[in-house]
């Protein structure tokens, strides 16, 4: 049996800067370049792929109207607070739950609700809390804790049962053990869930920005497509792509600088 040499494998291998902008601009120019090709000759409708100078006058005109603005704003603080509120709940909440049994059981019910889709209690929220601000923050929090939660858990199930075991041996306590071995392990792994936690924050935002919002880029998107600008609704979606972007890349750079002894 011929064996494989590892060090022969592109692995976990550090590229260049130079080769890793160009891998990154691969896709967005292909992107663009078919696109231009498609509109140029009309394969499709233009009302269905509108030309690109057409997708920059209705930027350009979105951002006159300072509507793109607040509604950027409006966005990106809906997020902001609704990530920051999960967190608080859900992170001690699933150590707790992992490190205690008793707790595990207890929600257990709560944590098995993510089989359930968030969009479908949208009904219920809005029998309860109207169609406010408060029913859109608490549907992203929502949203959010029924992914993150279990997350947290499975982070700090994770840690291997060796290092429990030798703290033990060692006379540590229950607590000792959860702040000395359990949260340090598991931090990394915690704080990882928030690149998915981006993704299905800006996923439930849309739902809750397009019923009855005042302001927001679900709004804006909203508006444009009952009025059949569909060159504004694209335009909204590569704004929401680019802030997603990069958060998801500034959340990345915050962990590797946080926990710089697993990523060095």
């Amino acid at each position: 049996m011929k064996h494989i040499r590892k060090n022969n494998l592109k692995i976990r291998v550090n590229l260049s800067y130079s080769k890793t902008i160009a891998l990154a601009l691969v896709f967005p120019l292909s992107f663009f370049c078919i696109w231009f090709f498609i509109s140029v000759i009309k394969l499709v409708n233009p009302y269905f792929c509108p030309p690109p100078h057409n997708i920059i006058i209705a930027f350009w005109n979105l951002l006159q109207s300072k509507h793109l603005l607040s509604g950027i704003t409006a966005s990106l603080l809906r997020i902001i607070v609704s990530t920051f509120i999960s967190s608080i709940l859900c992170i001690p909440l699933g150590i707790k739950m992992a490190s205690h049994e008793g707790f595990r059981i207890f929600f257990d019910s709560f944590v098995k609700l993510r089989y359930l889709p968030p969009f479908a209690i949208m009904p219920l929220l809005i029998l309860m809390t109207g169609v406010d601000e408060a029913n859109k923050i608490i549907f992203l929090i929502i949203s959010i804790s029924l992914y993150f939660l279990p997350s947290v858990i499975l982070a700090v199930d994770s840690v291997p049962d060796e290092l429990i075991d030798t703290a033990r041996t060692l006379g540590a306590s229950e607590k000792q053990i959860i702040w000395r071995i359990l949260i340090p392990y598991s931090m990394p792994d915690i704080f990882q869930n928030f690149l998915i936690i981006n993704g299905i924050s800006w996923n439930a935002l849309m739902v809750g920005e397009m019923i009855n919002a005042k302001y927001g880029l679900g709004h804006v998107m909203n508006m444009a497509r009952q009025r059949g600008q569909m060159d504004v609704v694209l335009v909204v979606l590569m704004i929401i792509y680019f802030f997603a972007i990069v958060l998801d890349h500034s959340i990345n750079k915050l962990i590797r600088k946080l926990f710089k002894w697993k990523y060095a």
